[in-house]
C-alpha cells in the first residue's frame, strides 16, 4: 500500500497528523489548518506519499 498521511479529528478535540497503520499519531495540533501545514511538511519528504484531510464528521474532504 502506498504511504498516506491522514488529518484527522480527534475525540478530545485535536486535530492529529497520522500515517497509514500508525498506532500513534506523528504530530497532533490545535486547529486542522495547523496540521494540515504539518502533514504538507511530511509530504515534502516522502513525495509519494497522499495527504487525506478528512473533515470533522471523520470523511475525505480533499486529497492530494
Amino acid at each position: 500500500m502506498a504511504n498516506q498521511i491522514h488529518v484527522t479529528l480527534r475525540p478530545d478535540g485535536k486535530w492529529q497528523v497520522i500515517r497509514n497503520n500508525a498506532e500513534k499519531a506523528s504530530k497532533l495540533c490545535e486547529t486542522q489548518a495547523e496540521a494540515i501545514e504539518v502533514a504538507k511538511g511530511y509530504r515534502k519528504n516522502d513525495p509519494d506519499a497522499t495527504l487525506y484531510v478528512h473533515g470533522k464528521n471523520g470523511k475525505i474532504r480533499t486529497n492530494w
